[in-house]
């Protein structure tokens, strides 16, 4: 592995190629995404016992609580996905409408494989973004806008 170290607070740190994406903990459906990790034992816990401010996710299905907001953690090309949420711009394969039967096939294969991250905020799924490690990555953003954040800066414009 030739990633760089990234420090997730506390002494703690994890290896910049490893991580999927860091969403922000709010949501229900990361909060199930958590309990299932704690449940599959592959939750790592890096909090040192105060408030989690931002989840990593891992290409080896690891879910990493951080005390850390998200912009402190990692400067590399992040890509906004909306609500907080951001992917790394270099484990990006595809980013597709979620309207259609395949993508929704997708999907619940990726349910049932344990390898989705729902950064929907509870919203309406208008996107969903493949990456390198096979994970499904949902977001209430439309395809085309998150496609314009990956081609520019990868900073939301609200």
């Amino acid at each position: 592995m030739s990633g760089k170290l990234i420090n997730i607070g506390f002494g703690n740190s994890i290896v910049s190629d490893r991580i999927v994406a860091i969403v922000s903990p709010s949501s229900a459906p990361m909060k199930r995404l958590k309990d299932e990790a704690r449940e599959h034992q592959r939750l790592v816990d890096a909090t040192h016992g105060r408030r989690t401010r931002s989840i990593i996710v891992t290409d080896s299905y690891h879910i990493i609580l951080s005390a850390v907001p998200k912009e402190k953690i990692m400067n590399a090309k992040l890509t906004d996905i909306g609500f907080g949420n951001s992917i790394d711009s270099d484990r990006i394969v595809a980013i597709v409408p979620s309207n259609s039967a395949p993508m929704k096939r997708l999907k619940d294969e990726a349910r049932e494989h344990q390898r989705l991250v729902d950064a929907t905020h509870g919203r309406r799924t208008r996107s969903i973004i493949v990456t390198d490690s096979n994970h499904i990555v949902l977001s209430a953003v439309q395809a085309d806008t998150i496609a314009q954040r990956f081609a520019g800066d990868g900073q939301s414009k609200e």
